[in-house]
């Protein structure tokens, strides 16, 4: 691999003539590598017009390149931490220093490096102009097959399950409502004969039936209505949608603007996930470091020892943006607690309830770092997060050092009863008292705690599972606040029998994600375990993986590629179909508890971008949470040529309907196949 590096650095010293014509402003000319076999590549990397001297450092944001990286030529390539690395210079009194190094081969052009930035002593930090030299490797143009087949009056998302029409035509102006008793939670019936008249379960279904009339009046294209009987319901209490804003951040008015479309499709929860290694997004009292300091970003700063610390604010992520006031970076900002009792409130107004999300222990670098600012600030460590002595060594799926939280410390606690009665106080302020957080408990890395002092001393007393001691704390917290715990499918994996009692007895849902890499069964093993589970399988909710394989398709596709035929294809009482695959029986079917569309922000950098993800590729699981058992997967009824039926049907009413009214309302999203 070295010499294959070293014939790299010798090409491109044949091409330094790249950086002409001669510019007195420092740039970078990003260079692609060819794929080979082995699925790497050597990527070369031009700074043109360097400053002089050895007394600057170029970071950039790197996306699937190792800590481990190997690097050759006039600039030295190390790892500092997430996907953030350093260039710095070995070589001085060149025109153009060149270096080299190896890694993945980039499937899509949103993964090229991202966010060049020159730091230089005595001078203001500045991003770097790039010129980025793709290969000519094409990846695949993957599209789904469908035929068009012309909507009716009633076809909307989701579908309505029941629709006997009648003679006659009403014009619709107002409607009479009545509350029933003996019906399902979210269910309603409109009979238009002459008049409207809706009958609902509860003040939910009285909306939903609203909406489902509204979306009738948008579909004919006036008020005068065909006479007709309407029966619907919502299949599952948990049908939701997962806002990252702790690596892409949104503003109120964006995600308000999310909430009105959620609304529309009958959408009832927003899990909105609002701490990240990337940045704590939301204002507690008495902590004021963690949006101060967690919320923004700045480039570390070298410290006499050569070594580099965050001072200001942790390093920059994702677009590598350093300026906490850059208004253009989606990773700089938090809400006040004034904007978080806007977003509830105005969630509240559309039947949707906004559940909290404060991932511990692992995906805490933020929350972490914050707090070592306040000790360095005030000497206070009561909240502190790790421990001084703690000697492990550990990385996070993301390539994160030191970011989880040090279970062994009462501080910990402390920290987390904080947090969570800041939270309380929220929403108790916006009138819709909490009932349940989502504590996270996912991805916590290997090695984590084993050098660490006082986790040992837990284990010494006898807590020989650090995970569950940890969970149990957790419940702990929550219970004496009168709250009920949610979280990834760690949180409930791996637990004693007492301890899993003591989960079940105290646990509103558990987000199952994985149908993959051996853990298949895990959703239906957790539900069979008597778990609520919300079922969530990455291949198929996560609208944050490209449509397809094309490289110009922004995306992550670390679990495939999702489209709009594939995210319809989902099916909460029988994921093994929509993934090809088989595994553990679904013993509890009532223990599922509902599905929704996850939309992470790793590779997200503006709004646009985040409705492209989920529009139109989120429709058809809107559907699903609202119907849960399709007629296309009851039983004597499971061939591929019924679900392209179905299909079909779907992403015409997409094509028809719901494309323009995106349009209509500005919304970006991805054009018709």
């Amino acid at each position: 691999m070295k010499k294959s590096i070293i014939a790299t650095l010798i090409l491109a010293a044949m091409l330094l003539a790249s950086c002409s014509p001669k510019s007195p402003e420092t740039s970078i000319i990003w260079e692609e590598g060819m794929p080979q076999e082995n699925g790497r590549a050597i990527h070369t990397v031009y700074v043109c017009n360097p400053p002089q001297g050895t007394d600057w450092t170029i970071w950039a944001n790197c996306y699937n390149v190792t800590p481990d990286v190997v690097s050759e030529g006039d600039l030295e390539m190390k790892h500092f931490n997430g996907w953030y690395f350093s260039f710095e210079p070995k070589t001085i009194g060149k025109d153009t220093l060149v270096m080299s190094y190896t890694s993945a081969a980039l499937t899509r052009y949103s993964f090229f490096p991202e966010g060049f930035a020159l730091q230089r002593e005595g001078h203001k930090d500045m991003f770097l102009p790039v010129e980025y030299r793709p290969t000519e490797v094409k990846g695949p143009q993957d599209s789904f097959e469908w035929s068009y087949s012309e909507p009716s009056l009633t076809d909307m998302i989701p579908e309505l399950k029941k629709v006997i029409p009648s003679e006659g035509v009403t014009d619709f102006d107002t409607c009479e409502t009545e509350i029933v008793e003996g019906q399902k939670a979210g269910w309603y019936r409109i009979v238009i004969d002459g008049a409207v008249k809706v009958e609902a379960a509860d003040q939910e279904g009285a909306y939903y039936a609203s909406q489902t009339l509204e979306r009738l009046c948008s579909n004919a294209g006036s008020k005068r209505l065909p006479n007709m009987t309407i029966e619907d319901w919502p299949d599952f209490g948990y049908r939701m949608f997962m806002l990252d804003a702790g690596r892409a951040f949104y503003t109120v008015d964006q995600v308000k603007t999310l909430v009105r479309l959620l609304a529309r499709y009958k959408i009832n929860v927003l899990q909105f996930h609002l701490t990240e290694d990337e940045g704590w997004r939301v204002e507690i009292d008495g902590l004021p470091e963690l949006t101060a300091y967690g919320a923004f970003h700045k480039l570390p700063v070298k410290q006499e020892d050569g070594t580099y610390a965050e001072i200001e604010a942790p390093h920059p992520t994702f677009d590598g943006s350093f300026d906490p006031s850059d208004a253009n970076s989606n990773t700089q900002g938090y809400y006040t607690r004034e904007d978080l009792i806007e977003i509830i409130r105005y969630a509240a107004d559309h039947h949707i309830t906004v559940i909290p999300e404060f991932d511990v222990p692992g995906h805490s670098y933020a929350a972490i770092m914050s707090m070592e600012a306040r000790l360095r600030e005030t000497g206070d460590d009561t909240y502190r997060l790790v421990e001084p002595e703690d000697e492990s060594v550990y990385l996070s799926s993301n390539n994160h050092r030191r970011n989880a939280l040090n279970v062994g410390l009462p501080s910990t606690y402390r920290f987390i009863e904080k947090v969570v009665d800041g939270l309380v106080s929220i929403w108790n302020e916006a009138g819709y008292p909490l009932a349940v957080i989502n504590m996270g408990g996912d991805e916590v890395a290997k090695g984590v705690w084993q050098k660490s002092p006082a986790a040992q001393a837990i284990k010494l007393g006898g807590e020989s599972n650090l995970h569950e001691y940890f969970v149990c704390k957790l419940v702990d917290i929550l219970q004496a606040r009168g709250l009920k715990i949610a979280g990834w499918q760690e949180m409930a994996m791996n637990l004693s029998p007492q301890a899993q009692a003591r989960l079940l007895a105290n646990v509103a849902y558990v987000c199952a994600w994985t149908t993959d890499g051996g853990l298949d069964g895990i959703p239906y093993a957790l539900a069979n375990e008597g778990f609520p589970v919300v079922v969530c399988n990455s291949d198929v909710t996560y609208l944050d993986l490209a449509y397809s394989n094309s490289r110009d398709e922004r995306g992550l596709d670390w679990s495939g590629c999702l489209d709009e035929h594939k995210a319809f294809s989902l099916l909460p009482y029988n994921i093994y179909r929509s993934t090809g695959k088989t595994g553990v029986r679904l013993e509890r079917p009532e223990c599922i508890y509902g599905t929704g569309a996850y939309l992470w922000g790793e590779n997200l950098r503006n709004f646009d971008q985040a409705c492209y993800a989920v529009f139109p590729k989120a429709y058809g699981i809107f559907d699903r949470t609202w119907n849960a058992r399709p007629d296309w997967d009851e039983p004597g009824n499971r061939g591929e040529e019924q679900l392209q039926a179905a299909f079909d049907r779907l992403y015409s009413t997409v094509v028809k309907y719901e494309l323009p009214f995106l349009e209509s309302c500005g919304i970006n999203h991805r054009q018709a196949r």
